[in-house]
């Protein structure tokens, strides 16, 4: 059986690998609450280690919007 890989996960888990040093995951979870979202720094430490595991659409299209600055065009 194969696993889904959700392309926008795959893209953001790549964005925030790749994102500069100097932007924390405190950071990250700072930019979420201040856009009304809920991402902690555990939770960015799970998705980076645990990939497919179910993660909320709505947290990873915040994530991408944080680490972009673009919202996801659908």
């Amino acid at each position: 059986m194969t696993t889904f890989i959700s392309k926008l996960e795959h893209r953001t888990r790549e964005l925030l690998k790749d994102r500069p040093r100097e932007l924390s995951y405190a950071d990250i979870a700072a930019k979420a609450t201040a856009l009304g979202g809920d991402i902690k720094p555990l939770w960015l430490t799970s998705f980076m280690t645990t990939p497919n595991q179910g993660f909320s659409v709505a947290k990873v299209e915040l994530l991408y919007l944080i680490l972009t600055g673009d919202e996801l065009k659908v």
